[in-house]
């Protein structure tokens, strides 16, 4: 079973979405857990000390601070940016699988794109923009 966090920027009809499949996730919401406001390192902190993959809409600045978090020596579960024009049902679906396929320390200090497109290659400069990558449908 994967264990998340989801952060304020997250959708969250997709924890709706998660619950109405029966996925086997254990996902705390923002609300929940508290974290309005908090910056992204202190975010980052906050889920490795709750041992949460966090789950994010927020890809630009979260990818920049995660490798810096990591760059001090810290430890994170991982994080999943979920793109926001990703339609719930496939992200709900993607997550379900990932939680019946993996193990929580599968996860461990990385950074993945959900669905999954790639895994972001660290270390990556705090300076360099991370490219797009465009959606075609057939």
């Amino acid at each position: 079973m994967l264990h998340l966090l989801a952060d304020v920027s997250l959708n969250h009809h997709l924890l709706t979405a998660c619950h109405r499949r029966g996925a086997n996730l254990d996902i705390l919401s923002a609300a929940k857990a508290r974290i309005e406001g908090m910056n992204n390192k202190a975010l980052l902190a906050f889920a490795a000390e709750q041992d949460r993959i966090l789950l994010t809409h927020d890809i630009l600045t979260l990818t920049r601070d995660f490798y810096e978090y990591l760059a001090t020596g810290a430890f994170s579960p991982g994080v999943f940016l979920l793109d926001s024009t990703t339609p719930i049902s496939e992200a709900a679906t993607w997550l379900a699988l990932a939680s019946a396929a993996t193990e929580p320390e599968h996860w461990d200090n990385l950074i993945v794109e959900i669905p999954f497109l790639r895994l972001i290659e660290l270390p990556l400069p705090a300076s360099e923009q991370l490219p797009r990558i465009e959606h075609h449908e057939p």
